[in-house]
């Protein structure tokens, strides 16, 4: 694997506990300098450069990475002694360097993206636990193409035919002096697709930008399921004047 140049806040761990399968708790010191920018859903990024969706979880005991972190690990057969080094690229995403037990950085094929039913459940009944919130995936720039990027978490039920964009990434895009964007699917497996997709502004201080007409057919395509039991997130990335979507179902970038 290349190395790249990168003064991107980090911080490692070692895989020693034995629920490391299911959980994975974020150092303190890094929570302390760098836990107030951390969105609630951030996206792993590992060789492979695919992308999983991970929810951040507070509990009592600190920040811990919950639901996808599982497929995470099954995808990648990480075990029991493995090095991992995440670097924080952009305000919502980490790239993950995985080192085996010689020593070396892994680069294990990716497993089945088939859903285990047993993990699968588990997951239902630990979603239900899971407080809600308001907090919404940060805004920023990709490290591999600079491009301005977020990820939203299909929650909330008007998502079903509107999505607000973030002020920052409306603003910086210039879609708040736009009147419509196009939606490309590039999720890798995916089908694909253009659609044209009219934009809505809000007129106040805040400059806040909302996808309308348009989004529905998208969503619908795509089979994205909204409201509080859905578990599908979309990684907007504007690239060349277009919005190019990744969506992660069910914590994972997969088929849509």
């Amino acid at each position: 694997m290349e190395e790249k140049n990168c003064k991107c806040p980090s911080f490692f761990k070692v895989l020693v506990v034995h629920d490391f399968s299911t959980t994975l708790k974020v150092p303190p010191s890094f929570v302390k300098n760098f836990g107030a920018e951390l969105p609630e859903i951030i996206i792993l990024k590992s060789f492979s450069e695919k992308s999983w969706g991970v929810l951040m979880e507070k509990k009592k005991e600190g920040l811990y990475f919950t639901k996808g972190w599982s497929k995470f690990v099954k995808d990648h057969s990480l075990e029991y002694g493995n090095f991992l080094i995440f670097k924080l690229t952009t305000n919502s995403s980490f790239e993950v360097v995985i080192y085996g037990h010689d020593a070396c950085e892994k680069e294990t094929p990716i497993g089945s993206q088939q859903p285990d039913p047993v993990s699968q459940e588990k997951k239902e009944k630990k979603k239900k636990n899971v407080p809600q919130t308001t907090r919404q995936a940060g805004v920023g720039y990709s490290k591999s193409s600079n491009n301005l990027q977020f990820v939203r978490k299909l929650t909330n039920d008007d998502t079903q035919f509107n999505i607000w964009l973030p002020s920052k990434f409306a603003k910086a895009t210039g879609l708040v002096s736009k009147d419509s964007v196009i939606l490309k699917d590039v999720t890798e497996g995916g089908t694909g697709g253009e659609w044209n997709v009219e934009l809505r502004r809000q007129k106040d201080v805040y400059g806040r930008v909302q996808l309308t007409t348009g989004w529905h057919k998208f969503r619908k395509a795509k089979n994205l399921c909204c409201g509080q039991n859905s578990d599908d997130s979309c990684l907007f990335e504007f690239v060349d004047g277009c919005i190019h979507v990744t969506i992660l179902k069910n914590g994972a970038a997969g088929e849509a």
